[in-house]
């Protein structure tokens, strides 16, 4: 028996090691991929699938690792040109067609170039308009129509997207992914282009590029969904088989270039704070064999750990950071490891040091096995729950996971393949594999990014990178307990009771319990092994005094850190972990509450943790400090950018000292104390609102009833005299017109148009549905106007800002644009709002509509999601039957719903706020 034993665990090293043959095999593709391959070197790939949807990827292999010196940006171009006109399709068609459809522009009509890929998608609602998709995406291989007004017009937009995504105060990835590349191919090859190609770009140089790469040799087709394979594979050789090929050869596709792998001390952004960050190549990011499936796990449990005693460390050390991670980041076809930490300058050298200390312990002495078990617990649930979460796939998923794939050069794996996969590396993983895994990350050759403020000095901080890798290089501590806590949750005292059930359609059962707390259970198969949970109500600041509005803002933060019941806060953070519950507190506006998702065996400890919370939290003073110093730090590094300065300056302008909505700045912070945290949370716990409980798991309701009473009916609520809640927004009386901002770091001018109305109206569950169409429809006449018809901006944004629970309309519109065009954005503004107010159309509205059904449906097959839904109209008196019927809510909106809302938001009674932030030269 020993030797069967001392064999057994030697084949237990081999085969996480790898020296097992069968880890050399390579992954096999998932055969519900059909391949398929035109004459004329189209390649498509089919995957039929039982969902109604449907998703289409088209995939070109060229982007700007393609472009000669001249003609830099032109493939990004050609991939706007798609848009505005081709074959079939007159100017932007293509784009009211599919809306109409259901479709939304930029979420499921869109398209992005890389350095050797441009991709275009569009995902369907149903197949009715596949044939019209096939159109379209035929016209990209050799349709689009290059019209010098429109090639004129889309430099506009292109400059805006410049502006969009390439601020001149670049963020420090930014930076540090430049000084990566350079002397490397990808130096000049920024997909974007420059600025000077694209104003120099012409419809004949345009199309020079489209025509000489845009070939079927060079290109994929990807669709997935309610498709017959062999229909449609006769419905793409008829569309597709008269593309021509020009002979050359495909473009043989570039994965082996490397970045280099300095160390940098670089400038972060103006609002970043300063940070220390190391990334370690692990090596190409294409997963071919198991080996390397296996060998990505491992590193990414890892990761987990390296983030989990960062955490524990920090926390135990009431040490203020402003960000900590650990984490993969993928640059070009590689992976590397990376961790991080982010702090106040003045903080710098105690924050590397314990940063630096804690990497060095864990290299030199691993993780305990209750540490290993509170990561893994993860990974088992996920086997456990696998074909659940595996049947939630849905088309537009499936698809962009081949484009991946294809881009990768690796396969795509199956359910078997994975499934199989993931029970053997589970199964042979274990805690002395692990530490030596962690050992060989840690021990590798760092690259150490450096990024500091302003205050700081680069001289010095060169000097101490220098001295990194050496101090890095010293002997861990090694700590003084690795072994797990004992401790466990406060029991309630005595149970409650279940005053009522009542039964309703889509397996739905509300109970009604003795404190007064309404539980809405759904049973749903779809949550598989899990359990998701909200408990809300409304409250938030609006249940607050002004003096505790800072108090709102640290409460959770500190009380995390602080720990529950026996538990400090690093160690109910890892017990949550090991128990796989994950708690997420909220204080908003005008609500606040706890979402949990869980294993459906914990749901128990799940609801006693929010029995504890509910009922008493721990506030420790230095670690209240911490959050504090975390708070400050954050604050200053926005408050002092441009940008923060302008939203500090709209905030005053808009709203009088004690709304609910003012910023909350330093001095506020450092006012709080302990007693008002607690006095946030009396005021927020221990009274009831009306409170809801939402579960939606895969249980008999008479297996959540005991818990029921135990847990939650449990929570003693105090019934009367509850804090009034205050909805008014409390805008000032005279809102200023124009508010202009001179502190700019950036070319062009941020704008914002602001439009509040003050006059009253209640909202129902209708209302909601009826705001979010208004949205679409202004959002389609904005596009259309501002980037589409005029160039102006790329991005340009109206959304309503209001919470729910507040009575008034106030709405937003955001763009970037040259500062030359101000004057005409303003113009088109105001021509625009004018028509919101007085003249939408039916079609806008059919539209709009079908957009709105289209978007809200995948909350039937997302539980996780359908529980914050139900949790936030059930909170603010929506009732939830408008979401058990969306399409009918949906459709029941008219023409004149829409118009009366239109006319309060856009017209004559809104006070308009317009807001600019202008380059400083």
């Amino acid at each position: 028996m020993q030797r069967i034993k001392k064999w057994l665990i030697l084949f237990t090293v081999l085969i996480i090691v790898g020296c097992n043959s069968d880890l050399d095999k390579s992954i096999p593709n998932d055969s519900n991929w059909s391949q398929h391959q035109l004459d004329n070197g189209l390649r498509y790939h089919l995957y039929p699938t039982e969902d109604k949807e449907i998703s289409i990827r088209l995939m070109i292999h060229a982007g700007s690792m393609q472009e000669s010196d001249q003609q830099k940006g032109y493939a990004h171009f050609v991939e706007h040109m798609a848009f505005n006109g081709s074959r079939n399709f007159t100017g932007n068609d293509v784009i009211r067609l599919f809306e109409k459809t259901g479709g939304s522009f930029g979420a499921d009509i869109n398209a992005f170039t890389s350095y050797q890929l441009t991709a275009y998608k569009m995902d369907l609602a149903d197949q009715e308009h596949l044939p019209l998709a096939l159109t379209w995406m035929r016209d990209i291989a050799d349709g689009i129509e290059f019209s010098p007004d429109q090639v004129e017009r889309e430099k506009g937009v292109i400059l805006g997207e410049f502006r969009d995504s390439r601020p001149e105060n670049e963020p420090l990835f930014t930076k540090a992914y430049l000084e990566a590349i350079k002397g490397t191919v990808l130096e000049n090859k920024n997909p974007l282009g420059t600025e000077v190609s694209v104003k120099q770009a012409s419809a004949k140089g345009l199309e020079n590029y489209y025509r000489t790469w845009y070939q079927p040799q060079n290109a994929e087709l990807i669709i997935s969904g309610n498709i017959s394979t062999e229909e449609l594979s006769k419905l793409i050789s008829q569309q597709f088989s008269t593309w021509k090929n020009s002979g050359e050869p495909a473009v043989n596709k570039q994965r082996d270039y490397r970045i280099n792998h300095g160390s940098y001390t670089l400038l972060a952004g103006d609002k970043e704070s300063p940070s220390l960050h190391f990334f370690v190549d692990r090596g190409p990011s294409s997963i071919t064999t198991f080996k390397q499936q296996y060998q990505y796990w491992l590193d990414d449990v890892t990761q987990q750990l390296i983030y989990q005693r960062l955490k524990a460390s920090f926390n135990d050390a009431a040490q203020a950071v402003q960000h900590l991670g650990s984490y993969t980041q993928w640059i070009g076809y590689n992976r590397y490891s990376a961790a991080s930490v982010a702090f106040s300058a003045d903080n710098r050298e105690v924050t590397q040091q314990l940063f630096l200390e804690t990497l060095g312990s864990l290299r030199d002495y691993g993780v305990s096995q209750s540490e290993l078990d509170s990561i893994m617990t993860s990974y088992r649930n996920t086997l456990s729950n696998f074909d659940s979460e595996w049947n939630k796939r849905k088309p537009l998923q499936i698809v962009d996971e081949k484009l991946f794939a294809i881009d990768q050069a690796m396969p795509v794996q199956s359910r078997e393949t994975n499934r199989q996969a993931l029970n053997e590396f589970i199964t042979h993983v274990d805690l002395k594999r692990v530490n030596e895994n962690i050992d060989e990350l840690l021990s590798a050759n760092f690259s150490w990014l450096q990024g500091y403020s302003v205050s700081e000095s680069l001289t010095d901080l060169e000097q101490e990178m220098i001295k990194l890798p050496g101090l890095y290089a010293q002997a861990g501590f090694k700590p003084l307990d690795l072994q797990g806590v004992t401790a466990e949750l406060k029991q309630p005292m005595a149970q409650g009771e279940i005053v009522s059930r009542v039964d309703r359609e889509r397996n739905l059962t509300v109970w009604r319990l003795n404190n007064g707390i309404e539980v809405w259970y759904q049973r749903d198969p779809k949550a598989g092994q899990r359990a998701h949970i909200v408990y809300a109500s409304q409250g938030g600041r609006a249940a607050l005094i002004p003096e505790l509005y800072a108090a709102s803002d640290l409460l959770s933060q500190s009380a995390a850190r602080s720990g529950l019941g026996e538990f400090s806060g690093a160690q109910f953070d890892g017990y949550l972990r090991k128990k796989d519950v994950a708690v997420y507190p909220f204080i908003g506006f005008t609500t606040h509450g706890l979402e949990v998702n869980t294993a459906v065996k914990e749901l128990p400890l799940a609801l006693n943790t929010i029995f504890n919370i509910s009922t008493e939290i721990k506030i420790e003073p230095r670690q209240l400090e911490a959050v504090k110093q975390e708070f400050y730090e954050k604050n200053s590094a926005y408050l002092s950018s441009p940008e923060g300065k302008w939203q500090k300056t709209i905030n005053a302008e808009t709203y009088q000292p004690q709304s609910r909505h003012r910023l909350v700045v330093n001095s506020d912070i450092a006012a709080v104390t302990t007693e008002q945290l607690l006095q946030v949370h009396e005021r927020l716990f221990r009274y009831n609102r009306d409170n809801k409980l939402v579960i939606i798991a895969d249980l008999e309701p008479t297996h959540i009833a005991p818990m029921l009473r135990k847990y939650v009916a449990s929570i003693a609520l105090k019934g009367e005299q509850s804090p009034s809640l205050n909805f008014d927004n409390q805008y000032n009386a005279d809102l200023a017109p124009l508010v202009e901002v001179i502190e700019g770091s950036e070319k062009g001018t941020m704008l914002l148009t602001r439009l509040i109305n003050t006059e009253k109206r209640t909202k129902s569950a209708k209302d909601v549905f009826t705001e979010d169409a208004l949205k679409r429809i202004a959002n389609a006449r904005l596009l259309e106007d501002i980037r589409e018809k005029r160039g102006l901006d790329y991005t340009p944004e109206i959304y309503p800002v209001t919470q729910d629970g507040e009575l008034v309309s106030d709405w937003f519109v955001t763009a970037k644009v040259a500062s030359k065009d101000l004057k005409e954005v303003k113009l088109a503004l105001e021509f625009m709002f004018d028509g919101l107010a007085h003249s939408i159309t039916e079609e806008e509205v059919s539209t709009a509509v079908k957009q709105l059904a289209v978007a809200v449906e995948p909350i039937n097959e997302d539980p996780q999601q359908r529980a914050w839904f139900y949790s936030r109209y059930l909170i603010h008196g929506y009732g939830i039957d408008a979401l058990l019927d969306i399409e009918g809510t949906a459709n029941s909106i008219t023409l004149d719903d829409i118009q009366q809302r239109a006319s309060w938001v856009f017209g004559s009674n809104s006070k308009k706020l317009t807001a600019t932030l202008s380059p400083k030269n």
